[in-house]
Parts: C-alpha cells; structure tokens; sequence
C-alpha cells in the first residue's frame, strides 16, 4: 500500500469516500441503489461527482474497482483500486465499536495492516485498504490477499461473499434501510 495514502477523518463525507478510492482513475465507476428494485449506472470519476447528489439516499453503493467498458463485470475489470471486507459484525453479536477496539488490540500492525478506511455501514463495517491502482493482471495476487484478510476477521463477521473484485460497497452519507441508519 503506498506511504502517502492516510486514513480518511471519521466523518467521511460521500465526495471524500468517492474520490478516496478512485482518485485518478481513468475507468468506470459505478453507482448503484437499491429503492424497490436495483438499478446501476457507470460514470468516468469526474460524472460520477456531478451526479452524486442525484444518487445519495437510502441504500447507495459504489464500486470498489474500475471498469474498461461501463458494465461492472470481471471481464471489463481495468483497475483494482482497493482491498476490502464487509464486516457483518451483528451476526456475531458484536457492535462495530467493538469490533474496531479487539481489532486494534489483536490484530492491526500483527496479522493485517490497519485498513485506511473503516465505514460504518449502518450494522456492520467495510474496513477498505487502498492501492496503488493495480490492472486486471494483479488479479490472482489481490484474490489472495483479499481472501488472507477475510479469514484473519471471521470470528468478528466478516462476509467471505463479499469478497469479489466486481463488489459494490455502501458510500458514506447514505442510508441503510435495513435500521434506518446512516452510513
């Protein structure tokens, strides 16, 4: 992960969430909600901002990666932007303060490096690392970390579904409609 990349501040707002991951990037991106059915568009990073408050509301989401053509598929992958783990912590019964604490004492700078981004996504946690963008070649080697990180968070929930390099997560400042909260 590159040196100069730092945590977000806590109060991420969607703009800083968005460009956080894909800052430079010359892909698609895509935008996605789920409001009585699904739908998806994809937009170069400069349309996407443009866009944003058309989007923000319940249940909005956004790609982790980049894409050649707009269509969010493994085929159409251009740039790995991140690694990630959907941390579904209230399966455990654990609350993410909680999670965020044994993490810090357990495993961060021991077993895994501490993630620059650490979204509440309304009952769990997205904990993202980012990248130096990597191309669609790098895909075996970001699968195995992907995966490493995981396993090392599974006892607090962590989605082993949730691991694909095509995975929209929650963007900050929307809403999860499953408890009303925000992201």
């Amino acid at each position: 992960m590159p040196e100069q990349v730092t945590q977000v501040a806590a109060s991420l707002a969607p703009r800083q969430h968005l460009e956080a991951l894909h800052q430079g990037a010359d892909g698609y991106i895509t935008l996605a909600r789920k409001d009585g059915g699904y739908r998806q568009y994809h937009y170069r990073l400069s349309e996407a901002l443009a866009v944003l408050d058309e989007w923000l509301g319940v249940n909005t989401f956004f790609s982790q990666s980049t894409y050649y053509r707009p269509a969010r598929r493994i085929e159409t992958l251009r740039e790995l932007r991140a690694l990630y783990v959907d941390v579904d912590c209230y399966r455990v019964g654990l609350h993410p303060e909680q999670v965020l604490l044994e993490l810090e004492m357990e495993l961060y700078r021991r077993s895994i490096p501490e993630p620059n981004l650490e979204v509440w996504s309304g009952r769990g946690l997205a904990l993202v690392w980012l990248l130096r963008p990597e191309k669609a070649l790098a895909l075996p080697r970001w699968q195995a970390a992907q995966h490493h990180l995981c396993r090392q968070l599974a006892k607090f929930g962590a989605d082993p579904a949730a691991t694909d390099p095509t995975r929209v997560l929650r963007l900050a400042g929307s809403v999860n409609s499953k408890n009303g909260a925000a992201v």
